[in-house]
């Protein structure tokens, strides 16, 4: 008999893990921008009857909300950096640093006694991008051709990519990944344009083409105009290369068949 009672209440212990395991919410990535604030919710509560809140860092207890008394405890430590919503129950953490990063949780204890997760979240906190910086060098320059051919690096700190571009189009030419910073490098109305960025913010900084191509304002399409209309302006002059071409032989055969037509009529007569 008390084998039987044992087994159902290991049976009970097993499902009641089972249950709560399952119904865990999965963890939420959150970035912050360091020196400001960000704020962590707690959804679908609507149907609860709860009696107190448990926000967790990492294993550690930060606060505990009484809903009944809308009272809130803050553990040493964390009330300047802290603070609830009991209207919502959510978290705002402020003035971010390094030290703040970590793994949230939002524990419910119910009316009934039930205590669950109800909200997860692994917070990152992130520097402000840093103005990139910009070097270029002229791999090739053709005047008479009307083309500039550059190599750009462009760094954010300690981050860097290669890219090579001309006046219409740039090309990345070392692949660099970088866990926390992005970088792109474009070209736009005859300025290279560096990009950096990451989760919570971008910064850019631009130089004129003309700096790597010597200044030479004849490789460097017209301000306002882009790539694209300027690839169709190079077509339409080619066009009307190729028919002034056409038109010009077609007139020197034709000047030439009545030249010899008027010999002959001279030497019958």
């Amino acid at each position: 008999m008390a084998a039987s009672k044992m087994s159902g209440v290991l049976l009970m212990c097993w499902i009641t893990l089972f249950v709560k395991t399952d119904s865990s919410p999965a963890e939420s990535p959150v970035y912050g921008l360091k020196g400001a604030s960000v704020h962590l919710t707690v959804e679908s509560l609507q149907h609860l009857w709860i009696r107190r809140i448990t926000w967790k860092l990492n294993s550690t207890e930060i606060l505990e909300h009484t809903v009944e008394i809308n009272q809130t405890h803050y553990y040493p430590g964390y009330k300047e950096k802290m603070q609830l919503d009991s209207r919502d129950l959510s978290l705002l953490i402020k003035n971010l640093d390094e030290t703040d990063q970590g793994t949230y949780t939002a524990v419910i204890t119910e009316t009934d006694g039930v205590i669950s997760e109800k909200a997860k979240y692994r917070l990152h906190v992130q520097d402000a991008v840093s103005k990139p910086v910009i070097q270029m060098m002229s791999l090739s320059l053709s005047s008479a051709e009307g083309f500039c051919n550059v190599s750009v690096n462009c760094s954010v700190r300690d981050s860097w990519v290669y890219y090579t571009c001309d006046q219409t189009q740039c090309s990345q030419t070392e692949p660099q990944s970088w866990l926390d910073m992005n970088i792109t490098v474009t070209v736009y109305n005859g300025n290279i344009i560096c990009t950096g960025s990451n989760r919570v913010s971008k910064e850019t900084q631009s130089e004129p083409l003309g700096d790597a191509c010597g200044q030479n304002s004849a490789l460097l399409p017209p301000s306002g105009l882009s790539p694209c209309l300027l690839k169709m302006l190079v077509f339409s002059v080619g066009l009307v290369i190729m028919v002034s071409a056409v038109i010009t032989v077609h007139l020197k055969h034709r000047f030439c068949r009545e030249g010899k037509e008027k010999t002959l009529e001279k030497m019958q007569l």
